[in-house]
């Protein structure tokens, strides 16, 4: 599915994707005070100004998939699901990068559109967000029933590195691991260039 500037109904996301400015009456932070989501217009008005947003025209459409059916590796995957399972795929995420802290940066505003699509995309880094009052008034989710987005970013390093490390701690040789990369990247066009790139490298930083 794609999805242009006229098919986004929301301003606030529209913005953020760069496909129209953001209106006066959101921007000046009266929209938030209306939609009961603060209590006065300075606090709407920052959580606007530090929006992480793609710069306008920069993008001519979004093209969204499962990840099961997407016909080219994505520049960002979404996960949502119980907080319990998330918290593995971020124990993950921790390991890859050698124990440094994982942050979360959200406005608890444009969780799906900013926190978990623009913030990984530009950042280059995983976000993790409990959702915000957009979507949790478009579904059914209670407010704290499930973690409603996660993003990882860059999908094809970050996931092919967590699998490296785990194949390496289960056993697996080198020799097999570069083979699995190397055709899976050739068979599936699952990975590019500087997927393998990075697993191949933490194998050499770390060969015994």
């Amino acid at each position: 599915m794609t999805l242009d500037a006229k098919g986004l109904a929301c301003p606030a996301a529209a913005a953020a994707f760069g496909f129209r400015p953001l209106p006066a009456q959101l921007a000046n932070g009266k929209g938030l005070v209306g939609f009961g989501i603060v209590t006065e217009e300075d606090s709407g008005r920052a959580m606007f100004e530090g929006m992480s947003k793609l710069p306008e025209g920069s993008l001519r459409l979004l093209a969204l998939s499962p990840l099961r059916l997407a016909p080219r590796l994505p520049d960002v995957v979404v996960v949502e699901g119980p907080a319990e399972s998330l918290m593995w795929l971020l124990l993950a995420d921790l390991n890859v990068a050698r124990g440094a802290r994982r942050r979360s940066d959200t406005a608890v505003l444009q969780a799906t559109c900013v926190d978990a699509t623009v913030i990984p995309h530009l950042e280059k880094r995983l976000n993790y967000s409990l959702g915000c009052y957009g979507c949790r008034e478009a579904t059914s989710e209670g407010a704290f029933g499930r973690t409603r987005v996660r993003s990882v970013k860059p999908p094809s390093s970050t996931c092919t590195l967590m699998w490296t490390r785990l194949a390496k701690q289960a056993g697996v040789t080198e020799a097999e691991i570069a083979e699995a990369i190397l055709v899976s990247r050739l068979m599936k066009m699952a990975t590019v260039n500087d997927t393998a790139a990075d697993a191949l490298a933490w194998l050499e930083e770390n060969r015994k």
